[in-house]
């Protein structure tokens, strides 16, 4: 592994290297972490136009079949869920 995370085929890389240009890469955020599929995620909604409550319910709807199961064990209590919205209204005012 490089400075910077890339292992290669099949690693796990932090960052997609995508060419822009001939001879131009640049370096994206591999969107496998937490932050950078929730920012992904409002960027594309916001990008339909869809509202700040509408960027809510879809983010969260999208994205708790993943990340919400750690939380199983404890049935109704969702501190995954309240930090997530809070998350959705910092970020969504950047990317709309």
């Amino acid at each position: 592994m490089d400075c910077c995370g890339h292992e290669g085929p099949g690693g796990d890389a932090r960052f997609d290297f995508r060419r822009v240009a001939d001879g131009v890469h640049v370096a994206v955020a591999a969107p496998a972490y937490k932050v950078n599929s929730m920012v992904l995620a409002v960027r594309e909604e916001a990008a339909t136009g869809a509202s700040l409550d509408d960027v809510k319910q879809r983010v969260t709807a999208r994205l708790a079949p993943t990340y919400e199961p750690a939380f199983a064990a404890y049935q109704h209590y969702r501190p995954w869920r309240q930090g997530l919205l809070a998350n959705i209204e910092r970020t969504y005012p950047m990317v709309s």
